[in-house]
């Protein structure tokens, strides 16, 4: 579900298409399994039949944007109306993705880490990007005055890398800092300013 975003971005709708079905194809065969999994199956349940319902909205967005010349409004309305379904989708299969973990489970840390800060479980940071002198983001003519990002970071994968992360956000450490390279690939930041 996670490349349909990205397959939109390039514009490769029919990718975007073939990852809708595969995402409904596994939903449906593997429902069981997944309810299983998880430690609340009513919940899981809730959550699998939402993904099924945001999955025609992507669908039937992406279809629409095709019969639509490339670059359009059309076109442009037809792939955010993708994204949002795409979007609320992918919140509910992260819920449903910790619905999976085990009640208290935490990764073990060994202890020549133990003094580092660690995030048990999951944590969402939102950055807020503006340019300076006050210039704006334009994004198909449409102009921003910032940009926003939610990042989840995972504790359960990289719990010390997480927490130090996240630790770093609590003190401040990004707060007005500068982007050192921006290239449409990738966004690097993590510098600061002084000694």
């Amino acid at each position: 579900m996670e490349t349909i975003k990205l397959d939109l971005q390039v514009k490769r709708k029919a990718s975007a298409l073939d990852g809708v079905k595969a995402a409904s194809k596994l939903l449906a065969k593997d429902a069981d399994k997944y309810k299983a999994s998880c430690r609340d199956a009513s919940v899981c349940t809730e959550l699998i039949a939402g993904i099924q319902k945001d999955l025609e909205p992507l669908s039937n967005g992406v279809k629409e944007s095709i019969d639509y010349f490339q670059g359009s409004e059309q076109e442009r309305k037809a792939i955010d109306d993708a994204y949002a379904a795409q979007d609320k989708a992918i919140e509910k299969l992260t819920s449903m993705e910790e619905q999976m973990v085990p009640t208290g489970y935490k990764t073990p840390v060994p202890s020549d880490y133990a003094d580092l800060p660690q995030l048990e479980g999951r944590a969402k940071v939102e950055m807020v990007f503006k340019k300076n002198g006050g210039k704006v983001f334009d994004v198909n003519g449409v102009n921003f005055p910032e940009a926003r990002m939610v990042m989840v970071i995972d504790g359960y994968a990289a719990p010390v890398t997480g927490g130090n992360f996240v630790d770093l956000v609590q003190k401040g450490c990004y707060t007005n800092m500068e982007i050192q390279r921006s290239d449409g690939f990738v966004v690097q930041t993590g510098e600061p300013k002084g000694d």
